[in-house]
């Protein structure tokens, strides 16, 4: 995604300007009521704007983002392989859910027959 179209321009700083000030005013007069949630949602466009308030902020923003996303993932991954993974071994050495070690009949049936077009028919 290229963002160097919009960052920077006079619309994104005038709505982050605006957005700024939507939020201090929602921050103040929201204290213990419900439309602080709409407070916190004015103050995360705020930092949007923000971020693309030029390109070099958009530019160290996306690099740490970046290098987040690098971290994240290995450690979130990890943790998968680590912490979940390992239930499940139990659970195959026990009941073998797709029978890969028992030597059952198979589940398929034979074909009856060569198929012609008024059976084909009957079927839909």
């Amino acid at each position: 995604m290229t963002t160097t179209g919009y960052a920077g321009t006079t619309p994104v700083r005038l709505a982050t300007v605006g957005i700024a000030g939507l939020a201090l005013w929602l921050t103040t007069a929201a204290a213990g009521s419900a439309a602080f949630y709409g407070a916190l949602g004015a103050w995360f466009l705020t930092l949007l704007g923000v971020v693309h308030w030029s390109g070099r902020i958009l530019a160290a923003w996306m690099r740490f983002a970046e290098a987040l996303h690098r971290v994240a993932v290995r450690v979130l991954f990890g943790a998968c392989y680590l912490l979940i993974v390992p239930f499940f071994v139990p659970v195959v050495r026990i009941r073998d859910p797709l029978g890969l070690r028992s030597r059952r009949t198979t589940a398929w049936v034979a074909k009856r027959g060569e198929m012609d077009l008024p059976s084909m028919e009957r079927m839909g």
